[in-house]
């Protein structure tokens, strides 16, 4: 989880030509720094899938034996059903466990590889080819946007796997009523995906707007002094203030679109059942 190794290892893979370019070429080029480490997170997952579905039917067997008259069950049975919900609930937190450990370690192999890649990128820079604006930013909020992105980064196959099993199981349970949440799902991610589309632009507007403040209050503290010494220390400070406000104001723009898209994503909770 060395920064310097991680950095090095993604600077190689940006400056191969295969990168440059392309539109995803960050992303592709973040997957070939860290294939094993990206992967690593998979296994876990999947048991979790398996241990969640294990639980519907481990409380069908469970009734069904509680249901059967005292004279028609065995002590073995019930042991095993005990041993079954030991296992279950165990591998459950485990798998649980052992998933997010290793796709949180990932998150910061990633974030330590590009602010590293930026720090390095920054020292061999011309001064007048960017302010201090530009790193501070990037290696601070753009890089934890990333982050924040990549965090349900397996959850999207893994919920695309749960969800087709959920329906096949709720077909076999109750017939063609299973068309009914499908379809609240799918107009749900319908919805999503267009209001999502607002996403990007508000956010890159937000993002310029932390960037011009960043700079600036780098600026002003690295001249403190000559800013005192000139009596410009409280204008100066006005006009950080209202960049900030105006810094709220537009990412309340975004976080407006950001609700609505978790509305769409919790509807389904509340209305399928």
């Amino acid at each position: 989880m060395l920064t310097e190794d991680l950095q090095e290892r993604l600077t190689h893979h940006i400056d191969s030509r295969n990168s440059r370019g392309q539109k995803f070429g960050l992303a592709t080029a973040l997957a070939k720094t860290l294939p094993f480490q990206l992967l690593l997170p998979i296994g876990p997952r999947i048991a979790l899938i398996g241990f969640r579905f294990c639980q519907p039917f481990l409380i069908n067997t469970l009734l069904e034996h509680l249901q059967r008259a005292p004279e028609n069950t065995s002590r073995n049975e019930g042991y095993g059903l005990i041993g079954a919900t030991i296992l279950i609930y165990t591998g459950l937190a485990a798998s649980t466990a052992f998933y997010w450990y290793l796709h949180e370690r990932n998150l910061c192999m990633f974030r330590g590889a590009l602010a590293g890649a930026i720090y390095r990128k920054t020292t061999a820079m011309k001064l007048s080819a960017g302010g201090d604006s530009a790193a501070l930013t990037l290696m601070s909020t753009d890089v934890e946007r990333i982050r924040i992105g990549l965090m349900n980064l397996h959850e999207f196959w893994a919920n695309s796997i749960e969800a087709g099993l959920a329906a096949w199981l709720l077909q076999r349970r109750l017939g063609a009523a299973v068309a009914a949440p499908l379809i609240v799902v799918f107009c749900c991610i319908v919805c999503g995906t267009f209001t999502n589309t607002f996403t990007g632009r508000r956010q890159k507007v937000w993002m310029d707007k932390i960037q011009k403040r960043v700079g600036l209050t780098a600026s002003v503290i690295s001249n403190m002094k000559h800013l005192k010494i000139s009596g410009l220390a409280g204008p100066v400070e006005s006009l950080i203030q209202k960049m900030r406000v105006d810094e709220l104001n537009t990412a309340s723009r975004f976080r407006t679109i950001y609700v609505i898209v978790i509305v769409f994503g919790y509807t389904p909770l509340a209305l399928c059942p």
